[in-house]
């Protein structure tokens, strides 16, 4: 690793650990398009390894890229969030999976060049990934491409639960 993403995944990793307790979360933004869910989030003074994908509620307020009209715009930005998680599970077909359901009530934004949390982010690898899977004419093909987006995500959640943010590989 990179000794400068090595050096600011230590710093994240105390700032992690001095921020207080309270009625809010931290957030990164994940945009995937095509996907419906918003993003990891985790409760603070925990490390990302804890960090849940939401598919966020915008019933009381809007995500930042719906309320700019910019939809991902956002991706990889940390905000804190206020709210809660409703106790529901939501389908999100793309992933074929079930997350859980974030009620948004407000955010901060708290940076928008966070240090990364997966491991694609560190080797260069997220901008390879990010742009695969185009428009593909067959349906056999847009299957595969929607099966390799759908493993991108999962390793990248992988990457998150294995890799903590302590500096450790």
């Amino acid at each position: 690793m990179p000794e400068g993403i090595h050096q600011a995944r230590l710093n994240m990793f105390a700032k992690i650990q001095t921020e207080p307790p309270g009625d809010y979360f931290i957030a990164r933004r994940y945009f995937k398009a095509n996907y419906h869910f918003w993003g990891y989030v985790r409760r603070p003074g925990q490390p990302w390894s804890t960090a849940q994908l939401v598919m966020l509620n915008e019933n009381q307020k809007l995500a930042p890229d719906r309320e700019q009209i910019n939809f991902g715009f956002d991706n990889n930005y940390e905000y804190k969030l206020y709210g809660h998680f409703s106790g529901d599970k939501v389908y999100e077909p793309a992933s074929n999976g079930i997350y859980p359901e974030f009620v948004l009530k407000n955010y901060e934004l708290i940076s928008s060049h966070p240090a990364p949390i997966f491991k694609s982010q560190r080797t260069g690898r997220a901008e390879e990934h990010d742009t695969a899977g185009g428009s593909v004419p067959r349906v056999d093909g847009q299957r595969r491409a929607a099966r390799y987006r759908h493993r991108r995500v999962l390793r990248d959640l992988e990457d998150l639960r294995a890799n903590d943010v302590g500096g450790r590989e």
